[in-house]
């Protein structure tokens, strides 16, 4: 865990995919691109009762899909 931090945070869900050799050939996490800079601009700088709610929105609304969009696009550059 320690060697896939998150701007030096223990962040989940992290995926890591690790080749046979046990090297790291592709990671994700912990959220899609299209929100991880909105909570990276306010974590710890304004109160999360203010910016939670519009991470938890975007989840119920086009987070999903750029979720699924950011996984094919991983598992397809490793097939490549």
């Amino acid at each position: 865990m320690d060697r896939l931090t998150t701007k030096g945070k223990r962040s989940v869900p992290k995926l890591a995919v690790l080749g046979e050799s046990g090297r790291l050939i592709a990671e994700w996490g912990p959220r899609p691109r299209q929100i991880q800079g909105y909570v990276e601009k306010c974590a710890g700088k304004i109160s999360r009762n203010i910016w939670h709610p519009k991470v938890l929105d975007y989840y119920r609304n086009a987070g999903v899909v750029d979720l699924w969009e950011e996984m094919k696009a991983l598992f397809a550059s490793l097939v490549d």
